[in-house]
């Protein structure tokens, strides 16, 4: 995990170094993980994500951050509105926000080999797009799931799954490994 952004208006992020490099010693990254781990262990704010389950199992797996009161999640209220339609946070966004398109800013590996200073700049302000046009499309689909009478759908079948399925690619699930072959080899 090499930076984290957080954004609670859609014209705003704040990206958060997380290498020793950037801060330059153990124990100011260590307060900075912990800040971040607060913030994202609070009950008190609900956690959007876009994907999200990629995000909170690096964040638990990497550095045992449980992230709590993670019930929206873009792609999943995406879904719920068109589920035959695309989910990716840069179709999201090209459909339902005018963000000028900025995914490809940091998917040159030639501009990066030139200069690491200013790449690293440019990933940080690639994150903290992707965190503020992730604020900006939770706005823009909750209001559509309210409008359609959809955001009980979305809460009973997309957010109460989030965390069973978050735990699932945490831990897995339990195979009667000899019964799976025998199966296999009837079959």
């Amino acid at each position: 995990i090499g930076c984290l952004a957080i954004s609670h208006d859609p014209h705003y992020s704040l990206t958060v170094p997380t290498t020793r490099d950037y801060w330059g010693s153990d124990a100011t990254l260590e307060r900075i993980w912990r800040s971040v781990s607060r913030a994202l262990t609070s009950e008190l704010t609900d956690k959007v994500f876009h994907n999200g389950l990629y995000d909170c199992f690096h964040l638990q797996w990497e550095r045992a951050i449980a992230v709590r009161n993670y019930r929206f999640d873009t792609l999943y209220l995406h879904h719920a509105l068109d589920p035959s339609d695309k989910h990716g946070l840069a179709y999201c966004a090209s459909h339902d926000s005018r963000e000028p398109y900025w995914k490809s800013d940091f998917k040159d590996p030639d501009e990066i080999a030139k200069d690491f200073y200013n790449s690293q700049e440019t990933f940080y302000r690639y994150n903290g797009k992707d965190a503020a046009v992730t604020r900006e499309l939770y706005d823009v689909y909750t209001k559509r799931l309210l409008e359609n009478g959809k955001m009980e759908f979305y809460l009973d079948h997309y957010g109460k799954l989030l965390t069973p399925l978050l735990a699932l690619q945490l831990h897995g699930i339990r195979v009667d490994d000899q019964k799976r072959r025998f199966r296999a080899a009837h079959l």
